[in-house]
């Protein structure tokens, strides 16, 4: 995405999502969804 952007998700499962960023593949997190 572009810098300012943002996005919404909805998680419908629970479950831990990963998350790397496109541009930057040391840059990565994760969602904990209970």
């Amino acid at each position: 995405m572009e810098k300012g952007r943002s996005k919404a998700i909805t998680f419908s499962e629970p479950a831990i999502y990963y998350y790397i960023c496109a541009p930057h593949a040391s840059m990565c997190s994760q969602v904990i969804v209970e």
